[in-house]
């Protein structure tokens, strides 16, 4: 068997020479078979699609969060004014207790409730935002805090829905 310039020559049986066409420099091999292209199709499509549906979930995650740090302002701003507020009063505010027009442009379907029970020595006052009320359970963020009880208060019963 011989090389002659890009030709592989080999002698069969009797004197008949088989020439097989083998380029001697990988700078010559052009194209690329069906199966490779294949190949690399299906390789960059897998690729693709994960990249794409760690994309979504990226953002799905990134909506979600900003949507539970505008509920819990929301809650800690509606908590300031309830306890800013006379004990006296507290009842009236927890019943009418409504979202923010900011939280209320992010979230349409922003709920704001209020609850006062009795604690120790006063009140314990929680407010709670539920937002995507149709999803299971409904995502939501309650803050609590006490706050001490005006002489002549009942400690007994609860406010708010």
């Amino acid at each position: 068997m011989k090389v002659e310039n890009m030709n592989l020559v080999r002698h069969g049986q009797g004197d008949s020479p088989i020439r097989i066409r083998v380029p001697c420099h990988p700078c010559m091999l052009r194209g690329a078979t069906l199966v490779e292209t294949i190949v690399a199709c299906v390789l960059v499509t897998s690729v693709m699609s994960v990249f794409a549906t760690a994309v979504v979930r990226a953002g799905r995650l990134q909506q979600s969060m900003r949507h539970e740090r505008l509920a819990m302002d929301e809650a800690d701003n509606q908590l300031a004014w309830l306890v800013s507020q006379p004990t006296d009063r507290l009842s009236v505010g927890l019943a009418h207790m409504q979202p923010s027009e900011i939280l209320l442009g992010a979230i349409p379907l922003a709920q704001v409730s209020g609850r006062a029970q009795p604690a120790d020595q006063g009140l314990r006052v929680t407010v709670r935002v539920i937002w995507n009320p149709r999803s299971t359970p409904p995502a939501q963020v309650a803050r609590s805090t006490w706050v001490p009880l005006s002489p002549g208060l009942p400690t007994s019963g609860s406010s708010g829905p």
